[in-house]
C-alpha cells in the first residue's frame, strides 16, 4: 500500500514538473522591445505549461496557485530584464486610497513581507506586486521557483491578513 502510494506520487511529480524539464532557457538578448520579449515571454510560459490568457503587447494574465496574475516583462540592452507579476483585488472603491486602516495594513505587509509590494492603486485596489530581476536570460526552474514564492507568499499573506483587509475588498464576481 505505501509502495503504491509512493509511485503514484511519484508519477504524478513527474507529470508535473515534465513540461519543465523539456523547456529550454529562453533569451531575450535580440527583443528589440517589450512589446517582443512580452511576446517571447507569454510563449516560453505556455511551453512551461502554464494557463496564460489575455495576452497583449504589453502583458499576459496566468492562472498559477488559484491565483490570476497579470504580467510585464520590461527588457532593456542596459538593465537586463525583469518580469513585474500583479494580483488585484478589485473594489473599484477610491475612498481605499485616503483609509488610514488600509494604508496601515498595507505599510505593516510591506514591513514584514520581504518579496512583495503591497499598495492601493488610483482605483481603490489592493494590489501585491513581486518582480523577479534577470539577466536577459529566463530559466525554467527560475520562474518555477519564482511562481511558486508569489503563491506562498500570497497565501500567507492571505492567511494573516485576510481578515483585516475584507472589509476593503469588494466581492468575487463569477
Amino acid at each position: 500500500m505505501i509502495l503504491r502510494r509512493l509511485v503514484s506520487c511519484f508519477a504524478l511529480a513527474l507529470l508535473v514538473t515534465a513540461p519543465l524539464v523539456s523547456a529550454e532557457t529562453l533569451d531575450l538578448t535580440n527583443a528589440k522591445s517589450n512589446a517582443a520579449a512580452t511576446v517571447l515571454v507569454a510563449r516560453f510560459f505556455e511551453s512551461l505549461g502554464l494557463d496564460v490568457n489575455n495576452k497583449d503587447e504589453v502583458q499576459f494574465g496566468l492562472r498559477f496557485g488559484g491565483y490570476g496574475l497579470v504580467l510585464t516583462p520590461i527588457v532593456s540592452a542596459e538593465n537586463g530584464g525583469k518580469l513585474n507579476a500583479y494580483i488585484n483585488y478589485t473594489s473599484n472603491n477610491p475612498a481605499n486610497l485616503e483609509n488610514p486602516k488600509l494604508l496601515s495594513l498595507v505599510n505593516e505587509i510591506n514591513l514584514k513581507y520581504n518579496y512583495v509590494s503591497a499598495y492601493v492603486d488610483q482605483d481603490g485596489d489592493l494590489c501585491f506586486r513581486y518582480v523577479l530581476v534577470f539577466d536577459k536570460q529566463l530559466e525554467p526552474k527560475l520562474v518555477q521557483r519564482w511562481l511558486k514564492q508569489i503563491e506562498v507568499q500570497t497565501n500567507a499573506i492571505r492567511a494573516e491578513y485576510g481578515a483585516k483587509l475584507k472589509p476593503f475588498l469588494a466581492k468575487k464576481e463569477k
